[in-house]
């Protein structure tokens, strides 16, 4: 990890100020996300990534109350979306991000230790799912439901109404 890298990790990790922050950017997460696919052999589009992205934070704010990154999501037609991560891969379209040449050469799995059995139970539960099932789970979702309804000029899917839902699901 380059010295840049360490310290961005180190303020998101303490906060500024006493404020509790996210743990990662969430380009960090993507990344992690786009190398455990590859792991696994499991190509993995812009789309189903944001709809992963959704559930780790989701997820994350349901079990510990805290956020796993600090960017917004938004609601957009096809779903959440992130929007610096979703600029990041927009050249793709429809299909597979290649994790060799979008994540860096600094990226060390050590780095997420703190969080990877989250994501490892967001990717084993969400992953298997075609996105078009992911899409439609989504859909029905209320926070993404109330978050679109909004005006179009700011549909962000509030991170305390996500905690509130995500804090009762298993």
């Amino acid at each position: 990890m380059s010295i840049n890298g360490y310290w961005l990790g180190l303020l998101y990790r303490s906060g500024v100020n006493g404020k509790t922050m996210s743990r990662y950017p969430a380009r960090g997460i993507a990344d992690w996300l786009l190398m455990w696919a590859q792991s696994n052999e499991a190509p993995i589009s812009n789309h189903k990534l944001q709809q992963l992205l959704y559930y780790a934070q989701g997820r994350f704010l349901g079990d510990t109350g805290n956020p796993v990154f600090e960017d917004e999501i938004e609601a957009w037609p096809q779903g959440p979306v992130v929007r610096s991560v979703y600029r990041a891969f927009k050249k793709y379209g429809t299909t597979a991000i290649d994790a060799d040449d979008q994540v860096g050469d600094d990226f060390t799995w050590s780095e997420y230790s703190d969080v990877e059995e989250h994501l490892v139970r967001v990717w084993n539960f969400y992953a298997p799912y075609e996105e078009w099932v992911l899409r439609k789970m989504i859909y029905h979702d209320p926070l993404w439901k109330e978050a679109f309804k909004r005006d179009p000029k700011c549909r962000i899917i509030s991170k305390e109404k996500m905690r509130e839902c995500f804090s009762g699901r298993r």
